[in-house]
């Protein structure tokens, strides 16, 4: 059984005209939009670094200060009069000396922002350690790994909130999520041009397809730190670069006689918990050809060091390039994934322009179809294409199947 799009051609227009206003939210069109990026990601980072680094810019400082000097004072007995409803007689000598004396003024300001500027960028670059940009991707209610520092230093935190609301329905929270991601990769470019090149750190809680989809439409961005929460700590920690061992991933494959004709593959990887082949009951690729890469015996927490996701998402990769090669006929790419959103994320971020149709789904063991909604990879969400990238199964006509 084939997936069904969502919204039928009949009511598709509709719903546009309803979405567009948040769409030109999400889009950054507005001035107000950009104004507000600018001052949380490039102003308020900036005055920061600034009050931590005022120790080793003290001649600037007090270029600024000198200046502001010099265009206030002139002018003070003027205000005064002017305040306390007097006349006073003011000569061109005095205009002179005033004009004369807030040029030097704003030049010294120039001249000292500038020179601020360049020895921060220089300290900034010449740092032991770097700034930081935090991507907090959560879509599942947890407070404690939710939560973000009440007074960040040396950090700028994008927060992608894609929890479902109560009165929505699955459909339209799946769009509302989508496109909130889109403005986040904005936030996230908008971030990485800044002045002191932050390090790209990622801790995420949120479902599969939306973790997959970021790892994607962030693939050409700089190298991602990933941190994973630990449950002793009771904090995000980054992942160490290698330890001693860790299980290899393997691979199991299910195919077809005729599999190098099939249109239609799955992809299951299996670390957290096992993936079985008949818990894609109910989907298009189900019976079809299936490559399932995974540890010997599953477990949480199968991450352990950056070493091993390399080498997994290595094989990952491999694993695509083979599927091309030996299925010449393939369209679409299905994958399935248990595993910890470190993986999810780098496996998303391997995916290129001449790969397959890819999509990847949600997995909820509370529903007949285990595997009941999914999303095509493509790199940004329009409020145009939006209906064609979410895929439903029905579970009324699955069940009406399987009777018959």
């Amino acid at each position: 059984m084939d997936l069904v799009n969502p919204l039928s051609v009949d009511n598709s227009q509709e719903w546009i005209r309803n979405i567009k206003p948040c769409c030109l939210f999400f889009e950054g069109g507005s001035l107000l939009i950009q104004f507000k990026r600018f001052f949380k990601y490039r102003a308020l980072p900036y005055f920061q670094i600034f009050l931590i680094n005022r120790a080793r810019v003290k001649l600037p400082i007090i270029a600024i200060t000198t200046g502001a000097a010099l265009i206030g004072s002139p002018w003070l007995p003027f205000i005064i009069s002017l305040l306390a409803r007097t006349s006073a007689k003011v000569t061109w000598l005095d205009q002179s000396q005033a004009i004369i004396a807030t040029l030097v003024g704003l030049c010294l300001i120039v001249w000292g922002v500038y020179l601020a500027n360049k020895h921060m960028v220089r300290i900034e670059q010449n740092a032991t350690e770097k700034t930081k940009a935090i991507i907090k991707q959560y879509s599942i209610n947890s407070s404690e790994k939710n939560e973000i520092s009440k007074n960040p230093k040396r950090i700028s935190y994008v927060v992608l909130d894609q929890r479902k609301k109560d009165f929505e329905s699955e459909i339209e929270w799946i769009k509302r999520s989508l496109l909130k991601q889109k403005g986040v990769i904005k936030d996230v470019n908008y971030i990485l041009e800044r002045w002191d090149e932050p390090t790209l750190h990622y801790e995420g809680i949120a479902h599969i397809p939306f973790v997959f989809l970021l790892g994607y439409q962030l693939s050409d961005k700089r190298d991602i730190i990933f941190s994973e929460w630990n449950e002793n700590t009771r904090k995000w920690v980054s992942l160490p670069q290698s330890v001693d061992e860790y299980p290899p991933l393997l691979l199991h494959k299910s195919l077809e006689v005729d599999a190098n004709q099939a249109s239609d593959i799955s992809i299951c990887v299996s670390l957290t918990e096992e993936i079985y082949p008949e818990q894609l009951k109910g989907l298009k690729v189900y019976g079809k050809p299936m490559y399932h890469l995974k540890l010997r015996k599953c477990m949480r927490h199968a991450i352990v060091c950056k070493e091993q996701l390399a080498d997994y998402t290595a094989e990952f990769r491999s694993l695509l390039d083979d599927i091309k090669s030996e299925h010449r006929e393939v369209k679409t790419i299905h994958i399935f994934i248990s595993a910890q959103t470190s993986l999810v994320h780098s496996f998303g971020g391997t995916l290129t322009r001449n790969d397959p149709e890819v999509r990847i789904y949600n997995f909820n063991r509370e529903r007949t179809i285990k595997y009941p909604w999914g999303l095509k990879i493509q790199e940004t969400s329009d409020s145009e294409n939006i209906n064609m990238q979410i895929f439903t199964q029905s579970e009324e006509e699955h069940i009406q199947t399987e009777k018959k």
